[in-house]
């Protein structure tokens, strides 16, 4: 059964099956209700008619549109026309209907033929890649006319090609530029009976059937020789069989026959060097044949299809791009709200940290977490890997380190229970490296573990350099029954404790050098060795380093340590 399929606005998605005629609008009687202000009460009319189903317009504000087209009266609908209501997409389906596809369908066959070698001088040829051919700015001399007929006939063909062009580039969807094209064809060539045009994929040398009409819209089908097709686009020629019927090597026996096609004309677009598909038309008429001019003049249009086809599919593109641009943007937002708003602000420490992702998200995470004995937890991770799918885990660990840290205050074992549930849920090939500490701020002392993660530093007040690589074990989600151990150190005043992420040693410079942890030494010993001094000494060495290069992975910062007292002089 023929359904419109609504697109966009407050019932997009919504599927209406049309049984009978059908009044689409905005008031409450209307057979399909649109609330909608571009929309009015008794917009349009859906009829079956002559056995096919018509669309008129109810003397609407806004109008209504059929592949991108105003109507203005009762229009014939096919299987996958877009109906517009004012502001308001739909496509109308015919297609579990096998007598509604026949009706609606111009098929296009293509079939191998043979080629005989008779062509009799029928087959005439033009490079779409002549200016003269394909601004149509010179009569060719088949035709003897004088300089004002001549001068006439050029301006005929310049009006028809820009106004074939401005009608064209006034959409930017590719299924209605294919419609309004093949109508246009039909309007500047009065002899054309048929037509279609096919998309040509270079790729895998693929040709689609687009659209495919007769003049009256009745059901035909349209047989091509792959041979012409294929002549046209190779070529990138215009080819014209001046009488199909006796042409052997373009001839297709049966069909031509049946249809009395006197002439036929092939024509590649053409845009940027690349062939984009092809426009063909038919003539029966033995006394009105296309000639060489209505070859220029096709070729003209399908310089400017192919134009307009490739501009169009250049906005889709950008628009895509514009669309995932958008999207990242939001999910940028959405994961630093898993992330600190800022460092605690514990008595007697300092706190400072740093979070930058390589694309608009990351794999990176930190967090700081009040534990139930009131000590504090520190974890920091890095999910492998980068972008949406690193994110999309992060999330996850977010949640889960929040969630246990919540009902346990001991490292080892909140890591423990943390790696039996992410193991179950993690896919193949992705784990998670974590550094978790718990911070007593009363005592000093420092409970840490790690699950394959880089150890953290320790920065002394004297200037030593020691790392808390005393407990630990693999990344998380790779064995679910792995038990992760704990030490413990006692921070005394001075001491800076520096974890990150590996975006900081894989820092890589326009040479490919990375700036591995001997660096990161360095950096610690010429800091001033507080947490403020070490991370914007660490920070400011890696940006220097890098050169202006893109960064090579996230990268994550976190230092920490007892406050040094100030001194008052009274």
């Amino acid at each position: 059964m023929p359904k419109l399929i609504i697109k966009n606005g407050p019932i997009s998605g919504q599927e209406f099956e049309i049984n009978g005629d059908i009044v689409v609008g905005r008031g409450t009687m209307t057979d399909i209700v649109i609330v909608d202000p571009t929309i009015s009460r008794r917009h349009a009319m859906v009829a079956f008619a002559k056995e096919r189903y018509v669309v008129s317009d109810l003397q609407s504000g806004n109008g209504t549109r059929v592949n991108g087209m105003p109507i203005h009266e009762p229009t014939p609908l096919r299987d996958g026309d877009e109906v517009q209501f004012g502001n308001i997409r739909a496509d109308f389906l015919w297609k579990d209907n096998k007598k509604a596809r026949e009706l609606s369908e111009t098929v296009v066959k293509i079939q191998e033929m043979e080629d005989r070698g008779n062509t009799r001088q029928h087959v005439e040829r033009m490079d779409a890649a002549n200016p003269g051919a394909s601004l149509v700015i010179q009569p060719t001399q088949d035709i003897p006319r004088d300089g004002l007929e001549a001068l006439l006939e050029m301006s005929k063909r310049l009006q028809v090609i820009y106004d074939v062009g401005k009608a064209i580039t006034s959409t930017l969807d590719e299924d209605k530029l294919m419609n309004l094209i093949m109508a246009k064809l039909f309007e500047v060539f009065p002899q054309a009976n048929r037509g279609f045009i096919m998309l040509y994929d270079p790729k895998d040398g693929q040709l689609t059937p687009k659209v495919a009409r007769n003049r009256k819209g009745e059901a035909a089908e349209i047989s091509v020789s792959r041979t012409l097709v294929k002549e046209a686009i190779d070529s990138r020629q215009g080819i014209l069989s001046k009488d199909a019927m006796d042409d052997d090597r373009y001839s297709l026996g049966q069909s031509i026959a049946n249809f009395k096609i006197h002439s036929v004309v092939c024509v590649p677009m053409v845009a940027d060097d690349q062939v984009l598909g092809v426009l063909h038309i038919d003539a029966n008429d033995p006394l009105h044949p296309f000639d060489k001019d209505d070859m220029a003049l096709l070729l003209g249009i399908g310089g400017q299809a192919a134009l307009s086809l490739a501009n169009t599919r250049l906005h889709t593109r950008l628009l895509k791009q514009e669309l995932l641009e958008q999207d990242l943007a939001l999910a940028t937002r959405i994961q630093l709200r898993f992330l600190p708003d800022h460092p605690p602000d514990v008595e007697g420490y300092t706190f400072v940290d740093d979070y930058s992702a390589a694309l608009e998200v990351g794999g990176d995470y930190y967090d700081f977490l009040q534990l139930p004995n009131g000590n504090i937890g520190i974890a920091l991770g890095d999910v492998s890997g980068k972008g949406v799918s690193a994110a999309l885990y992060m999330a996850k660990l977010s949640s889960d380190v929040r969630f246990h840290s919540a009902s346990n205050s001991e490292p080892g074992e909140i890591i423990t229970k943390l790696n039996a549930g992410l193991t179950k849920d993690v896919e193949e090939g992705m784990f998670v490296t974590l550094v978790y500490m718990a911070l007593n701020p009363k005592t000093g002392e420092l409970t840490y573990t790690s699950a394959g993660h880089l150890p953290a530093l320790v920065r002394r007040g004297n200037g030593e350099i020691i790392s808390l690589d005393k407990a630990g074990d693999i990344p998380l989600g790779i064995e679910d029954d792995t038990v992760f151990s704990q030490a413990t150190f006692q921070l005394r005043e001075g001491d800076t404790v520096v974890t990150f992420t590996d975006g900081v040693i894989e820092a890589t410079d326009p040479d490919h050098e990375q700036f591995d942890d001997a660096r990161v030494l360095i950096s610690l010993n010429e800091s001033d060795g507080t947490p403020e001094g070490i991370k914007e000494k660490l920070l400011s060495d890696v940006k220097e380093f890098i050169r202006g290069a893109p960064p090579n992975d996230d990268l994550t910062l976190i230092c920490f340590g007892p406050s040094i007292p100030k001194l008052e002089f009274g």
